[in-house]
């Protein structure tokens, strides 16, 4: 739906288009040593040179003394064997070698949680996170589930089929919030750093003062791609760890926590205003504070509407048809990137789990912002 109204963001005005012991035996001998008593008179010395006879001949009385002082012993005593080491704490310990299973879709809600609470007892990993600039990260386990729209849906749009099965391999972080005013505010002071809109408009609207009445938990707007980016290189350096934006799989796969449904909670349009601000409910206002509505099974909040949020991927209409199964990434080229997740100022179509939409990475207005994955688990 952004092809035009990301071009028009700026102004609030909406466009068209579409979008894993030692052996003992050597113990058990005797010294190699002759146990027999000695005969004093069957003593013999060898002779140079032939050492099969020899004379006889008296023992020096100090080595007899000696030989009488010395314990015979009858068996070499057995070394001792180490004590086995104790095994390390759990929390020390690496990974069992048999992984959970996979996240594969369709599954309850209540089946979400527990595929998060395994994966993170397998990986020794907490479930949730908090990041130093107060950011909450929620784990996503590997999974598998159907991409896009089926043929059938009436509402789906071009670049939403076919329907294609995908496999997310890997275990990931990801906001449980879209990254804030307040969040983004850090990322400014501390490196002075301008969005593209600043550098283009000294005086106009920018993420600072994006919408009347903006508090630092307000989503962070007024944002283009590449802004995004910039503050996920940030971050990352930061907390030394790897923060970016999610592939559009990923974020889809994340959405729908393990739903085939339009949206993450069902089919039911009459539900959405207890999970999404859009256009119904808001009046093409104003984006909301974060977390107000209720979050998804993974514990995801405003996936649908409020604002949508940027995504890793190039755009390419066909993309779907070709896409490999396996961690897809979208195209290696094109001139757009895709955003996902409707919002404030759109209708409820516009919000489903496998909506998309696509627009230049310097563009940017009140209805988009964006989320951050984290690659390193734990």
């Amino acid at each position: 739906m952004l092809a035009a109204a990301y071009g028009l963001w700026a102004t609030g005005r909406r466009g068209s288009g579409s979008p894993a012991a030692d052996s003992l035996q050597a113990l058990a001998q005797p010294a190699n040593r002759d146990l027999r008593p000695t005969d004093p008179a069957k003593t013999t010395e060898p002779q140079a040179g032939n050492l099969s006879k020899a004379a006889p001949g008296p023992k020096e009385p100090e080595k007899k003394a000696e030989a009488a002082a010395e314990p015979v012993e009858l068996m070499s005593k057995p070394r001792e064997v180490p004590k086995a080491a104790k095994p390390p704490p759990a929390s020390d310990r690496p990974p069992a070698s048999n992984p959970p299973p996979p996240a594969v879709a369709p599954f309850p809600a209540e089946e979400a949680r527990k595929h998060q609470a395994r994966w993170a007892s397998y990986l020794k990993a907490p479930a949730e996170i908090i990041n130093a600039i107060g950011m909450k990260l929620v784990l996503i386990p590997p999974g598998e589930f159907t991409m896009g729209s089926p043929d059938s849906d009436p509402k789906a749009q071009a670049g939403e089929i076919p329907e294609h099965r995908v496999r997310i391999t890997k275990p990931f972080y990801f906001g449980a919030y879209e990254v804030t005013v307040g969040q983004f505010t850090k990322f400014a002071r501390e490196t002075g750093y301008q969005t593209e809109q600043e550098k283009r408009e000294k005086r106009g609207r920018n993420w600072r003062v994006a919408v009347p009445g903006q508090s630092d938990n307000h989503p962070v707007v007024v944002v283009t791609w590449n802004d995004a980016v910039a503050f996920s290189g940030w971050l990352s350096r930061r907390e030394k760890s790897t923060y970016r934006l999610p592939t559009e799989a990923e974020w889809e796969y994340a959405c729908r926590a393990g739903t085939t449904t339009r949206w993450s909670f069902g089919d039911d349009a009459s539900q959405l205003g207890d999970y999404a601000w859009y256009d119904a409910n808001t009046n093409w206002q104003r984006p909301h504070p974060v977390g107000e509505k209720k979050p998804n099974a993974w514990g995801l909040f405003d996936m649908h509407g409020n604002v949508e949020e940027w995504s890793a991927d190039w755009d390419r209409l066909d993309y779907y048809a070709s896409s490999p199964v396996d961690n897809p990434a979208g195209p290696d080229q094109g001139t757009r990137r895709i955003a996902r997740g409707g919002s404030f100022y759109y209708g409820l179509v516009d919000t489903r789990s496998a909506w998309r939409d696509r627009t230049r990475p310097d563009n940017c207005g009140v209805m988009a912002g964006f989320r951050l994955a984290r690659t390193n688990v734990p």
